[in-house]
This record gives C-alpha cells, structure tokens and sequence, in this order.
C-alpha cells in the first residue's frame, strides 16, 4: 500500500530528525569515549627509569652524551608532564633533534627525540618513526633545568625553553 502524498511529507521530516539526533548522541557518545581522548604515546604507566640523550655538541662530533634520571619522585613528575595536545601529525621531522629520552619499564621503552618546540615517537627499534607533535612545554622546561644543573652540555642558546 502506497501512502499519500501529505503522509509522505509528514515522514519525511522525521526521518531526518531521527538522523540529525542519533549524528548529535553519536558524536558525544564517541567524544568522551576513550578511543577519541586517546594520547599518541604508549603508556608510560610503570616507568621506572629516563635515559636523557645530547647529540649537538660540536666538541664532540658523533658523541652520544646521557644523563637519567631513575628517583621515583622525578621520573612520576616528568612522566606526567608529557601530555600530548595538538598534533602534527605523522609529517617528518623539519628540524633536527638533538635530545632524545629513552622511558625504560619493565614492559620495554619508549623513545622520543625532541628539542625546544616539537618531539617525534619512534618505535621500538629507534628506527622508524611514528608522529611528530608540538613538546609539551613543561616536560621540555624541567629536562632543561635537569641538563643544565646535572651535566655539562653546551646547549645552543637557541634551544633554551620559549616564553
């Protein structure tokens, strides 16, 4: 049975009321899930030791220089300064990283390279990389103060941490 014309447009506009209202639940729904607020970095839960790297020293070209930091206390603080926000994406790296950071656990690590405005992921073989985002400026602020008060390093001024 076919209905009528005015039974037709009555529906009508149902149908996209029903469409426009599950768009609106669905998208709130999948916003406050977890899958959307998901950091790109693995879990660094259990962190139990940072290998922090320099290699810009022009003193020592091709020298690898580490400094880690293993007190529960420091490693709890800087673990929880780097929160991702924003992205770049998984563009290649512009610039050129001189610090990098080795977050050993238990489970295996995480290394990042990084300097004073942006960070890259890479695997577990240090090889490949995954993503590049802006560094959180708190986590770079704090390594800052650890490099320059615990090694000897003679960071460009130009990597100092921005306003």
């Amino acid at each position: 049975m076919v209905g009528s014309p005015a039974t037709c447009m009555r529906i009508k506009p149902l149908i996209w009321l029903t469409l426009f209202v599950g768009a609106i639940v669905g998208g709130v729904l999948f916003g406050t899930s977890r899958w959307a607020t998901r950091s790109p970095l693995p879990s660094l839960a259990g962190v139990t030791n940072i290998v922090f790297t320099y290699r810009g020293n022009e003193d020592k070209p091709g020298v690898e220089e580490h400094f880690s930091v293993a007190a529960p206390e420091e490693v709890r603080r800087l673990v929880s300064l780097l929160r991702i926000v924003g992205t770049f994406g998984n563009a290649e790296p512009m610039c050129a990283h001189c610090f990098g950071a080795r977050f050993q656990k238990p489970s295996g690590t995480v290394e990042i390279s990084f300097h004073n405005h942006c960070l890259a992921l890479w695997d577990a073989s240090a090889t490949r990389m995954k993503g590049i985002w802006p560094i959180p400026k708190g986590f770079y602020t704090e390594f800052y103060k650890l490099a320059r008060t615990r090694t000897t390093w003679r960071i460009p001024e130009f990597e100092q941490p921005g306003p």
